[in-house]
């Protein structure tokens, strides 16, 4: 930790310039970290509802208000700049794109979209599809950093991220808006939305089309031509009124994604550029939710969801494998909420979890390997839940839950999590830390593959604490925190290269600090930036660091609205330190900085246009080795609303 006192100077010294040329401001809107906004309310962190300020957990939201000024296009570029998250891509649309925390990997994260999990079982380790998301669509975006295995089960070990999409809850006047963008490489998107209220009624219907010509992923000699890309979509919320205090929600969403692939690495031979790959995503929830019941004493809800991916790999050539992949996570889920006093409420339930996937491989004719089908199974987990929230003297702030785990395979598993923030109302100083136990379940690839799986596995387990402060300066004007974070997974599922099987090895541990500075000197602009350290390291190996883990990233975000809001200016950048593909060793990828811009005019309260430019330095840089990303792009775009 030896960049804590210099960073402990940057950040007095930028709260020191906040105060000096700070002006009359009014309540800042609603904004991305978690000390930002006391009034933030989120669903992602706990059981129920909970105010952020009153969470001990390291909590990220992206508003509606966010993903507008920024303008991005894929959830990869709106996440780019929280704190503790990396990236790795093999190429600017791969399907491959995977999200980590905290160092640690991809499937270490549970994505879910409206608290439906979307992890793709199919896999050999189960990770999200995240280039088909459509931001026209999200209200926001809501991330917790550390163990969510107590809320949420198998896969939470390093964090949860839960995309939530727009309702027509609240809006009694109907609106249909249609946009349309346009840019480099051939980009070309189309949206369209309907949303309202009548009567018990509300409804949200969207539809997306977009296309791009692309560039060629892979960056070798016979990998020359351009890799396209195409994604089409229809997403419905509704919900339906049926007492003063009973709804009935529903949300389902399908998707198309084409997109060709360059897959071999160029040390294995020549491989050509012919790959192409069909994924189709069809998403299902329903909820049944009462609230007030028994006199206000009592709040339940009944949820059921289903997730059901399927991809399919061609290569007329022979040189790849011609696959069909198919996953289905089926999801049941009861919970209830006993307010006990107006300080403390208990939460209790049970829920039900079945993933089953389906690999036929088609062989691969150029190396003469037949074709076969390794994967055809399905585990099932039942868990029984419980979580308690408390005020016990003002402005301190408890949270503890447990989980216990049923697994079909290898049997019981027992999760747990532990929080508490504190506010010093005087001088606006808030403490938190949090701790829990989480879990990782082997997927069905790693138990069940003829050749590679092994049926003895056991879960990967985690134990995480995090502990840290934020500071309000200067009237609430200025905010800037720091949260010191440390992992530990032990039972670490990895690829034996003796016994070639799925193998249980010591594990991997990680630890750092996330820090950011919020300062809005006026009412129109507001200044973010935020920085993460992170030291990884393997303990089977004793290497460091693991692959694909910078130890530096830093981000900056400038918003300006002058002319009354009429006009938005949004100035955005991240920087990435260099990491290797290996833990300790392999290629080295550079270090890179990615600087962005988007403004944004509202011609009249009907009409929206904007201009977005992306890696505006034209950085030369590298997610995966050999694998390319865009220079700088330009694209312009508008919506209408009716």
């Amino acid at each position: 930790m030896r960049m804590a006192r210099p960073l402990r100077t940057v950040l007095s010294t930028a709260a020191t310039v906040a105060c000096a040329y700070g002006a009359e401001v009014t309540t800042p809107p609603a904004a991305t970290e978690d000390a930002q906004q006391m009034e933030t309310m989120v669903v992602s962190a706990t059981h129920t509802e909970t105010p952020v300020s009153q969470l001990g957990q390291s909590v990220t939201v992206i508003t509606r208000e966010q993903i507008k000024d920024t303008q991005s296009s894929s959830i990869t570029d709106l996440l780019r700049q929280v704190a503790g998250i990396d990236f790795r891509s093999n190429g600017p649309h791969s399907s491959s794109t995977t999200l980590g925390m905290r160092g640690l990997t991809g499937y270490h994260t549970k994505v879910l979209v409206n608290g439906v999990p979307v992890q793709d079982p199919s896999l050999v380790q189960p990770m999200p599809m995240l280039n088909d998301i459509n931001l026209e669509d999200v209200e926001r975006v809501e991330i917790v950093r550390g163990p969510g295995s107590s809320v949420y089960g198998s896969n939470a070990l390093g964090g949860v991220v839960n995309i939530i999409t727009r309702t027509g809850l609240g809006q009694e006047k109907p609106r249909v808006t249609l946009g349309a963008e346009a840019g480099s490489h051939g980009r070309f998107r189309t949206t369209g939305s309907a949303r309202g209220q009548e009567g018990i009624l509300d409804y949200s219907v969207s539809l997306l089309r977009e296309s791009e010509d692309g560039i060629s992923a892979q960056d070798t000699p016979l990998n020359r031509d351009n890799d396209a890309w195409r994604n089409q979509q229809v997403q419905t919320n509704l919900g339906l009124r049926l007492a003063e205090n009973v709804r009935l929600e529903y949300f389902g969403r399908y998707s198309s994604l084409d997109e060709e692939y360059d897959m071999a690495d160029a040390t294995w031979g020549p491989f050509k550029d012919t790959g192409e790959t069909t994924s189709q995503r069809w998403t299902s929830g329903l909820r049944l939710a009462a609230t007030d019941l028994l006199d206000g004493l009592l709040d339940t809800s009944l949820a059921a969801s289903i997730s059901d991916l399927r991809r399919g790999y061609l290569d007329d050539d022979g040189w790849s494998l011609n696959d069909d992949f198919s996953g289905r996570t089926v999801d049941y889920r009861w919970e209830n909420t006993l307010h006990l006093h107006e300080r403390v409420d208990l939460t209790a339930g049970v829920e039900q979890l079945q993933e089953s996937a389906t690999v036929d491989d088609g062989g691969s004719p150029a190396w003469g390997v037949p074709p076969s089908t390794p994967v055809d199974d399905r585990h099932r987990t039942t868990a029984l839940f419980a979580e308690a929230k408390a005020e016990p003297v003002d402005n301190l702030f408890l949270n503890a839950g447990s989980r216990w785990n049923n697994h079909s395979i290898f049997g019981y598993e027992w999760t747990w999590t532990a929080a508490a923030a504190y506010h010093i109302v005087d001088t606006g100083t808030r403490l938190k830390t949090s701790a829990g136990k989480a879990y990782r379940a082997p997927s069905l690839y790693e138990l069940y593959e003829p050749q590679y799986g092994n049926p003895n596995l056991g879960p990967e387990v985690g134990k995480s604490w995090d502990a840290g402060f934020e500071q309000d300066l200067c009237g609430d004007r200025s905010t800037f925190g720091s949260t010191y974070f440390r992992n530990r997974v032990s039972d670490y599922i990895g690829f034996d290269m003796v016994s070639w099987t799925y193998d249980q090895v010591s594990g991997v541990k990680t630890n750092g600090l996330e820090s950011f500075v919020r300062y809005r000197p006026v009412t129109d602009l507001t200044l973010q930036f935020t920085h993460t350290y992170q030291h990884t390291n393997d303990m089977e190996k004793e290497a460091s660091p693991l692959a694909f883990a910078p130890r530096h990233k830093g981000s900056a975000d400038i918003t300006w609205r002058p002319c009354g809001g009429r006009w938005t200016l949004n100035l955005n950048g991240t920087q990435v330190g260099h990491v290797t593909t290996q833990a300790g060793g392999g290629d080295h990828l550079d270090a890179y900085t990615l600087a962005n811009a988007a403004l944004t005019y509202r011609v009249t309260d009907a009409i929206e246009v904007y201009a977005r430019a992306q890696n505006l330095l034209n950085e030369n840089y590298e997610i995966a080795p050999r694998y390319n990303e865009y220079g700088r792009v330009y694209y312009v775009g508008m919506s209408v609303t009716f």
